[in-house]
C-alpha cells in the first residue's frame, strides 16, 4: 500500500517541487489524506530554494505556502513508498528496485527539465503534469488499494 509518493528530478528545484505541490493539491481536492507527497532530487543540495519560474506557476495555480527547499535522493526500498522520476535517466541513475516508476512508464513521456528556460517552458512543464494527474492518480490509488497475498 502506497503511503507516500516522491518525485524525482535532477536539483530538486524546478519539476519535481512542481510535481509535488501540483499533485498534493490534487490528493486534497479529492479528499485523499493518507498519501503523503514530497519531492527529491538526485543532487539535491538541501540549500537551494525552489525556481522562480516554477514559484510563479505554482502561485498562478493559487499554491502560496510554497516553503521548499531542495532535498537529495535518499534510496527507501519500503514498498509503501514509490519514486515517481521525472525522466527514465533518472530513474537509471537511481538503481533498480520495484519501487521506483518513471513519467514516460505512466504517461509515455519523460517531463523534460525547464531549468533556465522561460516562464512559458514551465509552463509548459506545469501542463504536461496537469494532463498526467487522472493517469498518475489511478496508478497511485491502484497500487495503494492492492491487498498483499495474505490480506483477507
Amino acid at each position: 500500500m502506497i503511503k507516500k509518493v516522491i518525485f524525482i528530478c535532477t536539483a530538486n528545484t524546478c519539476r519535481s517541487p512542481m510535481a509535488e505541490y501540483i499533485f498534493g493539491a490534487y490528493l486534497k481536492s479529492r479528499d485523499v489524506v493518507d498519501i503523503e507527497v514530497t519531492s527529491a532530487g538526485l543532487y539535491g543540495d538541501g540549500v537551494s530554494r525552489i525556481a522562480a519560474n516554477t514559484r510563479e506557476v505554482l502561485e498562478r495555480r493559487g499554491i502560496k505556502d510554497i516553503t521548499h527547499v531542495s532535498k537529495p535522493y535518499i534510496r527507501d526500498d519500503s514498498p509503501s513508498v514509490l519514486f515517481v522520476c521525472m525522466t527514465r535517466g533518472h530513474a537509471q541513475n537511481m538503481g533498480k528496485a520495484k519501487n521506483i516508476v518513471t513519467m514516460f512508464d505512466i504517461t509515455g513521456a519523460d517531463v523534460d527539465d525547464p531549468w533556465g528556460g522561460s516562464l512559458a517552458d514551465y509552463q509548459r512543464i506545469e501542463t504536461a503534469l496537469q494532463n498526467a494527474l487522472p493517469l498518475l492518480f489511478d496508478y497511485v490509488t491502484s497500487k495503494s488499494n492492492k491487498k498483499k497475498k495474505n490480506d483477507k
